[in-house]
């Protein structure tokens, strides 16, 4: 007679997915003078966005059933229990 094997646990929720990088800052501004003496200011440029999340992992995989147990049943026949 095999007594049945206990049921695997459910798997887990997948994790976060990463963050995204922060973006690159922009280049510093510089002051410009052309041929006539004219001074004008080149501004900077802007910061790079920040990247986007990664996707959320995978759940995972639910356990394992466990495995049957096996009983023994020890009996004495009627014929043995009679002859004592």
């Amino acid at each position: 007679m095999l007594s049945e094997g206990g049921r695997g646990g459910r798997g887990g929720p997948g994790g976060r997915g990463g963050g995204g990088g922060i973006g690159g800052s922009g280049g510093m501004g510089s002051t410009c003078v052309d041929r006539d003496g004219h001074v004008s200011f080149v501004p900077g440029g802007s910061d790079g966005l920040r990247g986007s999340d990664g996707p959320r992992g995978t759940d995972g995989f639910d356990g394992r059933s466990g495995r049957p147990g096996q009983v023994t049943i020890v009996y004495e026949s009627t014929t043995a229990a009679a002859g004592r």
